[in-house]
Order: C-alpha cells, then structure tokens, then sequence
C-alpha cells in the first residue's frame, strides 16, 4: 500500500493518519502512514519537520522521504509503542514549511523572470531550496557582464513580486504537461498523474514541491552570485 500524498493537493498542517508500517534503517527508526500532509525531502526542498501523537505520547518527526510510493516518517525514541494499524495525529511545523514554500517559490520566480528577459540564454534545470545556500542551476552561457545582469534581475524579480501574481497548482497527465511544450525534467512517470505549477500568465513547471499563493508574500528576493562551470550556472539568492 503506497501512502496518499495528501500535501499535492490541499494545504494542512494537522490531520490524521493510521500506521501501515514500521522499521529502522541506517537514517533511524520510522513509521509509515496510509496518508500524510508532511512533505518528503525532494526536487531540492527539505522535508518538512513536525510531530506525530498517539494517545498522550508526542514524538518528533525530523525527516520524511518517499520511498518507493511510502512515505517514511523518521520519528524520535519511543518508536517501540507504534503499531501497525493505530491512528496518529499529524502536526507539521508551519512555519518552517512556509520557509521552505518562500524559497522554492522564489527560485521558480527567477526561472520564469530570466526567460521572460528574453535575452538572456539560461534555462533552469534545476534548484537547490534550502535555507542556506539556496540557488536555482542553469544551462546556457553565462552573462557577459554579471554585475549588470544581477541589478537588472533584481529589479525584475521585484516587479513580478509587486505584481503580486495568483501561484496556481494542479495535476496533469504526462499527456497534458508534454503538449505544452514546457522543459519536462528526466525520469517523469508516465502512469500517473503529474504536479504543474504556474505564477500568474508565466510559464508552467512540472513540480512537486509546496509554494506560496502569491507572489506578494514573497517580499523580496535578492540574486547574490552567478557562478559558472561549462555550460552550467548557479544563481544564488536569498528570500526576504
């Protein structure tokens, strides 16, 4: 039994759950739920972090992956007490997920307000969005003159923000997603339905990840640091 996703499609940081499974591995002892509104480390986002209860016991939850469709629950000392088949109550830290959700929207942002630059020959292949060292990696040729590039995006990532544009989400077809014509990332399954996220009219992007609702509460963005390797350049930058 694969555990329901339940992060991919509504926002909640308290629901419930029932245990389907147990075991230790070389991270530590995990649960793994039927359902779950905890977000696994992936796509470059940190896991979300939280709590479980069962009965009057709280056990801190630190990482969460999926694996092979279940989503393991790394949970604190005191594991022995979770069976298999008891309910728990799920409480993700929200105000870490909202971190989280700023600095994946943000590096989203900047993909999207370098291609409508238009002169400007960087695609994003990727990001890495955490807290520290947050940057977004991209194929194409570094500009020629970098600290001009980085006030322009600047001024460019601050008016997409001042415009405040609705962040939308919903699930695809791999069909639906490949007839856009939109960069679709290796290694995306083709039996099951997929995430795309798009701020505003800008363009889609498949991703799984949890993001703001509108670009607004962004504040502000500040591009850092382009450095570059081959064809590949790294964009670093930091929410506000």
């Amino acid at each position: 039994m694969q555990t329901i996703l339940k992060y991919l499609t509504e926002e909640k940081f308290e629901d419930t759950a029932e245990i389907i499974g147990t075991g230790t591995d070389g991270r530590g002892e995990f649960i793994v739920l039927d359902q779950t509104i905890f977000y696994p480390q992936a796509g470059g986002q940190p896991s979300d972090q939280g709590y479980v209860t069962l009965g009057s016991n709280s056990f801190r939850v630190n990482f969460v992956k999926l694996e092979e469709g279940k989503a393991k629950h790394y949970v604190e000392l005191g594991f022995s007490t979770m069976d298999e088949g008891k309910k728990v109550e799920l409480f993700v830290d929200q105000k870490l997920r909202l971190q989280h959700s700023k600095i994946h929207t943000a590096g989203h942002l900047m993909d999207n307000v370098i291609a409508e630059m238009g002169d400007i020959d960087l695609k994003g292949i990727k990001g890495f969005h955490f807290v520290e060292g947050s940057y977004v990696e991209f194929i194409g040729t570094k500009p020629a003159d970098v600290p001009h590039f980085i006030e322009r995006l600047n001024r460019e990532l601050e008016k997409a923000i001042n415009k405040n544009y609705e962040i939308i989400d919903k699930l695809v077809s791999f069909e639906e997603l490949s007839s856009l014509g939109i960069f679709m990332p290796p290694n995306l399954p083709k039996d099951k339905p997929l995430r795309m996220v798009q701020i505003g009219k800008l363009e889609p992007i498949p991703c799984g990840g949890t993001h703001l609702k509108k670009t607004g509460e962004l504040e502000k963005i500040i591009v850092s640091k382009v450095k570059a390797k081959k064809d590949r350049i790294k964009i670093s930058y930091k929410t506000y």
